[in-house]
């Protein structure tokens, strides 16, 4: 008898362990890698090798001056003149920016602790503990305000009454990527799971579907006053603009919650065909804008892109975004008459120099918003260069169609070379504290420097550069960014990454 349980109990024994092994996480059970060191460049092109140091620069920046240490949360803009910041200002658009950083950072090396740090700022704006010193106010359906203290979280002045749901939404952006991110490495790393977990239950604390009207002029509602949500019909947005991410970002978490919802229904009957939006032309080219008539600056068509992997991956949206930096460059061209290199370009937001209308001197540094038509003081911004940046991989890999000459096949990047020749002739190159970055000056003289950094507006630097990256690249937005795409259980999650290493496998015999 007991020989005769012996082999059968032998087989099952193995065949338990061909089926377990079989089916066995081989991407999942091993720890994500980092790119350690960050700084070894001796295998990346010159182009690869610049942009590689502005985006740790750019990470460094947010981690060592934007961040606050004691609560996590990341201050509204840094004044270049200071090395210690006095404000104490915080943004929620910002701190979803600086969260999004900290998954870039863990994943080039260039930052410590990035998933404790992570979860410090998510618990104290999930405002579990109300005893807790940092402690900021929500709407019944979860929206925050604008500016708090990065300290108490008590709400500036400005915000006292009202919420703000695109400001709200970015934070949402930056806790979807961290939930992604470190839901990957959470086997491994008790502090990632904590940081995952938190941003999952920050994304979804929040009714998403509650910005978005339906009706006879359909779009999203911008401002709600109040913890009862109370809105006013003139604080409303358009079907395009930034506010899309409120859409995209609520569908995304409907299918990850397996329902169909408004957002979800919304985006199907507004804006899953981006051909149908209102467009306007602009030295031949056709771009998206409000209500068919005025564009907007053009950080808004990149937040698209990178916040809504539903827009990255539309070939109208990719073709939209290749001749928006047609345009773009077109428009200073044409108001350069001729006079402007082909390397100054870009229309977005932050400080700028503003000038005296009268004696064209600069008269002091301010927040601005440029747009085709509308760009007094003739501000550029290489964060909206960097923003462009996938629009070239896109381009040379022929998702992007144009007519003319064959797509260029090389790995040559112009933006990249636009922005090492500002850099290189000390144009629009800032020194903060050890950290050499690009950020905004003016056709005028570009040798003067702004006061300030915007930690919102500096997103597009941040972002386009890690689209660049050979490391992280598209792949990064494909696996971490905001999509609608199904929660899966981790089995299934296995399973799938066994199959990806299979079928590379394949390929490679």
């Amino acid at each position: 008898m007991k020989n005769r349980l012996f082999f059968p109990m032998k087989f099952l024994s193995i065949f338990l362990f061909f089926l377990f092994t079989s089916f066995s996480p081989i991407k999942a059970m091993e720890k994500p890698a980092v790119l350690v060191p960050f700084n070894d460049y001796e295998k990346l092109s010159l182009e690869h090798e610049f942009a590689r140091k502005q985006l740790v620069a750019t990470v460094k920046l947010y981690d060592d001056h934007l961040r606050v240490p004691l609560t996590g949360q990341y201050l509204d803009k840094i004044d270049l003149s200071y090395a210690r910041q006095e404000s104490a200002v915080s943004s929620i658009a910002s701190t979803g920016v600086g969260l999004m950083s900290l998954a870039i950072g863990d994943r080039l090396g260039a930052i410590d602790s990035a998933a404790h740090k992570a979860a410090v700022t998510l618990e104290n704006l999930l405002n579990e503990d109300k005893n807790a010193f940092f402690y900021t106010p929500r709407s019944q359906n979860g929206w925050y305000k604008h500016f708090i203290n990065a300290y108490s979280g008590k709400p500036r002045n400005v915000s006292q009454h009202v919420f703000s749901t695109i400001d709200t939404a970015i934070l949402g952006v930056g806790a979807f990527m961290v939930a992604r991110y470190f839901e990957e490495k959470a086997p491994f790393d008790k502090q990632a799971e904590e940081a995952s977990q938190l941003a999952w239950r920050l994304v979804e604390s929040i009714d998403w579907a509650q910005s978005i009207r339906f009706g006879d002029k359909p779009g999203f509602h911008q401002i709600f006053h109040g913890e009862e949500e109370k809105h006013e019909n003139r604080f409303w947005s358009h079907l395009f603009d930034e506010y899309v991410t409120l859409a995209c970002l609520g569908r995304a978490v409907e299918v990850h919650q397996g329902k169909l919802g408004n957002a979800t229904r919304f985006w199907k009957r507004y804006l899953e065909k981006i051909e149908n939006l209102p467009q306007a032309e602009f030295e031949g080219h056709s771009l998206l804008a409000v209500n068919g008539r005025r564009f907007t600056s053009h950080f808004t068509q990149q937040f698209g892109f990178y916040f809504c992997g539903d827009l990255s991956e539309n070939p109208v949206y990719q073709k939209e975004l290749y001749d928006l930096s047609k345009a773009d460059r077109a428009w200073f061209s044409k108001h350069g008459e001729g006079e402007f290199p082909t390397h100054w370009w870009g229309l977005g937001a932050g400080s700028e120099i503003k000038f005296n209308e009268k004696t064209g001197h600069p008269d002091y540094s301010a927040y601005g918003v440029a747009r085709i038509g509308k760009n007094p003081h003739f501000t550029f911004s290489p964060a909206i260069m960097a923003g462009f940046l996938p629009v070239e991989g896109l381009k040379k890999r022929g998702f992007i169609k144009t007519s003319g000459r064959k797509n260029d096949a090389s790995n040559h990047s112009p933006i990249i070379n636009d922005l090492m020749t500002l850099y290189n002739r000390n144009e629009c190159r800032y020194h903060h504290q050890g950290l050499d970055f690009l950020w905004r000056c003016s056709a005028r003289n570009p040798s003067l420097k702004v006061s300030h950094v915007e930690g919102v507006d500096l997103s597009t630097y941040l972002l386009g550069l890690t689209w660049f990256d050979k490391e992280l690249g598209e792949k990064f937005f494909n696996s971490y960014g905001v999509k609608a795409r199904p929660a899966f259980s981790r089995a299934q999650r296995f399973r799938a990454d066994y199959r990806e290493s299979t079928e590379k496998k394949v390929k490679r015999r």
